[in-house]
């Protein structure tokens, strides 16, 4: 059966209009982000566990290189310093360095991951694997979250055994979280790690 012209006011070209369209669908169907974050653990956008420890994976060898450098960089300020140090060092100086190496870990730790956060929402690993970090609401995440998170995860590092300990915990969290697959430190600082792209 064919529309009457009378069901439609003329357009300028003389015919009748279309029909009206469908309004658009908000992102995540109805209730926006937010109803779409509450739902994320059926949809696309979560990250997984395997992307996020795949990002944690390069993470460790781009900050194993970023703590050799500034140890080298160290290292080479002390020498130009005291150029007597080229040929001895004190036991001093020694115990210093070994302190420093086994300990300093977390601080870079903390620095790389506050510092890319503040910065792009992701690090390196995070970026090559198409993830980054938002807040539960769904928007860019703040300074101090930035700050907690990163320490919660960044300087367990520097602990012997009950802060490796408490990382193995933080991480495998994912695994149980059923619903938004968060670890400690993204429950502790209301964050989310989402899939930026699909994998």
């Amino acid at each position: 059966m064919s529309n009457q012209p009378w069901q439609y006011p003329p357009s300028s070209y003389g015919g009748p209009p279309p029909p009206p369209s469908q309004p658009p669908r908000p992102p995540y169907g109805a209730g926006g982000w937010q109803a779409g974050v509450a739902g994320m653990a059926t949809g696309p956008r979560i990250a997984s566990f395997g992307s996020r420890l795949g990002a944690r994976l390069i993470d460790g060898i781009a900050v194993s290189v970023l703590a050799f450098v500034l140890l080298l960089v160290l290292l080479i300020g002390v020498f130009l310093i005291e150029p007597s140090a080229r040929h001895y060092t004190s036991e001093d100086f020694d115990t210093a360095v070994g302190v420093l190496i086994l300990f300093g870990l977390g601080l870079v730790v903390f620095f790389y991951d506050w510092f890319c956060h503040i910065a792009w929402g992701r690090t390196l690993g995070k970026a090559l694997l198409g993830l980054k970090v938002v807040r539960t609401d769904g928007g860019r995440v703040r300074q101090g979250q930035t700050a907690g998170r990163a320490a919660v995860f960044g300087l367990p590092h520097s602990v012997w055994v009950i802060g490796w300990v408490f990382l193995l915990i933080d991480c495998a969290w994912v695994l149980a979280d059923t619903s938004r697959a968060q670890a400690l430190h993204d429950k502790m600082c209301h964050t989310l790690v989402i899939r930026t792209r699909d994998s």
